[in-house]
């Protein structure tokens, strides 16, 4: 594995976007021969800096905007053959999750706990805001 060029991988299991690229990250990286630098964010933290309108949308939404948007999810998941549905809770507080994500990167089983995260977000609808979900998907995940 080539650790002199890396790819850094920023993502937050909150994010349905960050999803559909962590799905390709791994072949990707494995097809190019290079690291992947592990960077778990808070995405709400992000928007607070750099883009507060994404509130205003969520509160008052274009519905040609969110339409596409959801199409254009819609799609990608398609091509990914990835099951997305938009949890019940959204947006959801992932402070946990991503210090799961910071731990399991130290554990070096980052991919694995951070797949089943997206998973049950994404794919089940949990609440990754739980500390007893987030507990659930370490133990699976090998974590100590």
């Amino acid at each position: 594995m080539n650790k002199s060029h890396g790819i850094e991988f920023y993502f937050d299991c909150s994010s349905p976007w960050t999803y559909l690229a962590f799905t390709e990250i791994l072949p990707l990286s494995q097809r190019q021969n290079v690291e992947i630098i592990w960077k778990p964010v808070l995405v709400g933290g992000i928007f607070n800096t750099v883009n507060k309108d994404v509130y205003e949308f969520r509160m008052n939404p274009n519905p040609l905007k969110l339409k596409y948007s959801n199409s254009d999810l819609s799609l990608w998941a398609q091509v990914r053959n990835l099951n997305i549905s938009m949890p019940k809770i959204f947006p959801i507080n992932s402070v946990k999750a991503m210090r799961g994500c910071l731990f399991a990167d130290q554990e070096q089983c980052l991919p694995v706990f951070a797949k089943e995260v997206f998973d049950a977000y994404w794919g089940h609808g949990l609440d990754i805001s739980e500390e007893s979900i987030i507990m659930g998907i370490a133990e699976t995940s090998g974590l100590p």
